[in-house]
């Protein structure tokens, strides 16, 4: 018999020499007609062995679950892919030929890029002063809508200007998606809304249950239904991916979850931005099988629940790696010019900090882990630490001006809400104001007659700003109210001005108004600012734009001086957004949480074709 490929090759040459074998000599077949019979056989013996080795090789090939491969898509030079924070950052068109995102360039302002997924480069769609959010395409790939400037708008993908398709007037759009029937689904506070991509008057579909959210909708093939996430807490805990029939508004709940999508037979959805895959019956709207973990390690925001991924209409994939982790970092001190100089040299996971009113004593959030965070004090000169609180889920510290009670937000039931305690750690936390489904933080504390003031987001509209006393016995009380967004308010250290964050004028700006009020409103920024804060002597106003500290000469007493703004210093280590927080000291120095490298990651965009068909061996080989 015929072992090796080795045998094949003795006897073919022994054939074709017309030599004897040796191990064949006494039953060596006479002629030529013998032995070229002889060489047929060999030959079709070779034939079926490579045929039963090709097959065998094949067998195996479909038993290995099948690896979509993975590609980087660059943005362009000078151009930084960016997060969202709260709202959404990138889509790939249904075609698979395009993907959007948001990148920034020196300036804070940001700005929406189409890249090409079978060329190289991108281009700018849109101005960076609107600071546009949320893109999304239309079903035949031709236009890219997205968020901006208080409207919904869309642009020709092969060039052209933006038009307007209705106004939104929030800041934030929660997701939006246009659906094959020309219509587009969108969310805001009040729930989930509809128009016509032509432009006109939205339609409400939900109305959402006191507390909840309705957010990030995928309109399913054919416009007869719609994927959403019922939003009810700050974390996935409180979440779920829901699927509504745009028919008879039937609500169902599929999953625990968010940010989800369906493309090629499977539901996709994130957790803790761990993406999720199950198969999805789009006309009976049920899930058909289990759900199963495909992919870590996507950007995930917890405030708002968006996920950076997106899947097109064939399958492929295009997400954001770098999913968000409590990392440790410092607490450093700078100086008006930026300089650092070490504060603590124990590496915590530091959010929040606020210096006490005498510069003795720091209020500081500590993470231990990434959903449990609380309220600690670290007495400076004794190098000692203090903890207030367990399990609160604390943001936003702030003091009082005589030092002895300390204000925050516990997101310990979803939903945050004001409390107070002692600083000194004597008693439990105490709720300010009623354990609602709102959520609430706290802006500063009035030295005149101890009122607080605070932000609320409510179902109706943005942020507003209330006050309520302190030591109770008063009622709430509306400091500003109106359709778009109040934050962050700050009283003067004379009590006689709040300096607070607005959009209504288009842009995040620092404006001033008298309190109580009435008075007329002082605008203190320039090209855009956030979180105002004052000197502690009242003759400055300090404000963020970006990773940049301005400041602004003040005047207060009956009116209202400022000079122009300027700016300070530009602090890299610092985490743009809401979550970051910076002080000053009553010696002027800045206190701020000093992030390491590894916690800002350049951002990358990951594409990843017919990945839907990964999913489906993968799920295969597991059965």
């Amino acid at each position: 018999r015929i072992q090796t490929a080795h045998d094949v090759l003795l006897e073919l040459r022994w054939i074709g020499e017309g030599v004897s074998h040796p191990s064949r000599e006494a039953q060596q077949m006479p002629g030529w007609r013998s032995r070229w019979a002889l060489a047929i056989g060999i030959l079709a013996a070779v034939a079926l062995v490579a045929a039963g080795v090709a097959a065998w090789q094949a067998s195996k090939r479909d038993e290995a679950p099948f690896r979509a491969q993975r590609f980087e898509l660059q943005p362009p030079e000078g151009v930084r892919i960016t997060a969202s924070g709260g709202s959404g950052a990138l889509a790939i068109s249904p075609n698979g030929e395009w993907v959007a995102f948001r990148g920034v360039t020196g300036d804070p302002g940001r700005a929406l890029y189409l890249r090409s997924t079978r060329e190289l480069g991108a281009r700018l769609v849109s101005p960076a002063t609107a600071d546009p959010n949320t893109p999304f395409f239309s079903p035949d790939s031709k236009w890219l809508a997205f968020a901006a400037g208080g409207y919904l708008q869309k642009v020709p993908v092969a060039g052209g200007e933006p038009r307007r398709i209705c106004e939104v007037r929030e800041l934030d759009v929660r997701g939006a998606s246009w659906g094959d029937d020309g219509t587009i689904l969108f969310a805001l506070q009040k729930g989930l809304l509809r128009v016509s991509a032509e432009g006109g008057k939205p339609e409400v579909i939900t109305v959402p249950s006191p507390g909840a959210r309705h957010r990030w909708p995928h309109v399913l093939p054919g416009s007869r239904a719609a994927l959403f996430v019922v939003h009810r807490g700050f974390s996935d805990s409180w979440r779920d991916v829901a699927v509504i029939s745009l028919e008879d508004g039937r609500i169902e709940t599929l999953a625990a979850g968010t940010s989800s999508r369906y493309a090629a037979g499977q539901l996709v959805y994130s957790h803790l931005g761990i993406l999720h895959a199950a198969p999805f019956d789009s006309r009976r709207l049920k899930l058909t099988g289990q759900p199963k973990a495909v992919l870590s390690d996507v950007y995930f925001y917890s405030g708002s629940a968006y996920t950076g991924f997106d899947i097109d209409a064939s399958g492929s994939l295009v997400y954001m790696p770098g999913a968000e982790r409590v990392r440790e970092n410092e607490l450093v001190w700078l100086d008006r010019e930026g300089e650092v100089s070490t504060f603590l040299a124990e590496r915590r996971s530091y959010d929040s900090a606020r210096v006490s009113p005498d510069g003795k004593r720091i209020a500081v959030v500590i993470y231990t882990s990434f959903e449990d965070f609380d309220l600690w004090i670290h007495e400076i000169e004794e190098r000692r630490w203090n903890r207030l609180t367990f399990c609160k889920r604390v943001a936003r510290p702030v003091w009082s001006p005589d030092g002895e009670w300390i204000i925050f937000s516990s997101g310990e039931t979803g939903h945050f809400t004001l409390q107070r305690i002692r600083a000194d750690g004597t008693g439990s936390p105490e709720p300010l104001t009623p354990r609602g489904s709102e959520w609430e933080y706290p802006g500063g504390i009035s030295p005149r007659d101890g009122v607080v003031l605070f932000q609320r987001q409510t179902d109706d509209t943005h942020w507003n700003l209330l006050a309520i006393p302190l030591h109770g016995g008063g009622a709430e009380q509306i400091f500003l109210a109106t359709p778009t967004l109040e934050a962050w308010p700050s009283f003067s250290p004379d009590g006689r001005w709040v300096a607070y964050e607005s959009f209504e004028t288009g842009q995040r700006e620092i404006h001033a108004r008298p309190y109580p009020g009435p008075g007329p409103r002082v605008t203190i920024s320039v090209d855009g600012g956030t979180a105002p804060f004052w000197s502690r002597d009242g003759r400055e106003l300090y404000y963020r734009r970006g990773k940049e500290v301005w400041a602004a000469s003040v005047a207060t007493g009956e009116s209202f001086k400022a000079a122009p703004p300027r700016r300070l210093f530009r602090a890299d280590f610092m985490l743009e957004g809401w979550a970051q927080s910076i002080d000053v000291a009553p010696d002027g120095r800045f206190l701020v949480v000093r992030h390491p490298p590894e916690a800002m990651p350049e951002r990358r965009l990951v594409y990843v074709p017919r990945w839907t068909e990964e999913l489906k061996r993968m799920r295969a080989t597991a059965e």
